[in-house]
């Protein structure tokens, strides 16, 4: 299967994620790391100042390997989130530079999902009719019956009526049910926009020069 924008973008936002849970899991050990630091530190004041000797040698050693650890582990961290910062803005980048063939690519699945809209507005009105039908049929045999009456043993609608009426007043207004990519036009009236704006400033720099000419003409200097 051929690569595709999208699965390249999973990739970098998957290793985006991975980084990212990586900082956590560094900053968790470095916090480990401070607190065995702190008990380390706190065992060599307490032979300090009961004079113990033999225990202060064996805490500060201890300690030195804690400070040690420390030191270590906040490497791990800045790291981890040099990494981290890289595959965010390789992700990001790689989405600004890709955007639109990442939008082509939707094609397909922007289709999948107008057509299931309006296949489903199709089945939403085609099923409140047969609805009707139905009840109507159900009212003709109940008062052949005569063990009820409509007013009091059938239903008068049901609950999707309100949706079936919002979808055929939609369907009739806007009959296309349009697919959810861009259209261009916000875009292409920026443009056309700003093209206007470069050749009214090209028009007046030449008309500025123009009359700079008429102003001040220049001399033709002839041999004779």
């Amino acid at each position: 299967m051929a690569t595709t924008h999208h699965t390249t973008l999973e990739k970098l936002n998957a290793q985006a994620a991975k980084d990212k849970a990586a900082v956590r899991e560094a900053a968790l050990t470095a916090e480990q790391a401070a607190h065995a630091h702190s008990g380390a530190r706190d065992a060599v004041v307490t032979a300090v100042a009961e004079r113990a000797k033999r225990a202060e040698t064996q805490a500060r050693t201890a300690m030195a390997e804690a400070e040690t650890a420390v030191a270590e582990t906040a490497i791990q961290v800045e790291a981890a989130e040099r990494r981290a910062a890289k595959a965010q803005a390789e992700a990001a980048n790689y989405l600004a530079a890709h955007g639109t063939e990442l939008i082509v690519e939707l094609t397909d699945r922007a289709t999948a999902a107008r057509d299931k809209l309006v296949n489903s507005a199709a089945q939403l009105v085609e099923g409140h009719a047969e609805w009707h039908a139905t009840l109507a049929l159900a009212t003709t045999y109940l008062v052949a019956s005569g063990k009820g009456q409509p007013r009091g043993d059938m239903p008068a609608d049901h609950a999707l009526a309100p949706v079936v009426r919002e979808a055929k007043r939609a369907l009739s207004d806007t009959p296309e049910v349009v697919l959810p990519l861009p259209h261009w036009r916000g875009y292409q009236f920026a443009r056309e926009q700003e093209a206007d704006a470069v050749k009214a400033r090209e028009q007046r720099d030449t008309e500025r020069e123009r009359h700079e000419r008429q102003r001040h003409p220049v001399e033709v200097i002839t041999n004779r």
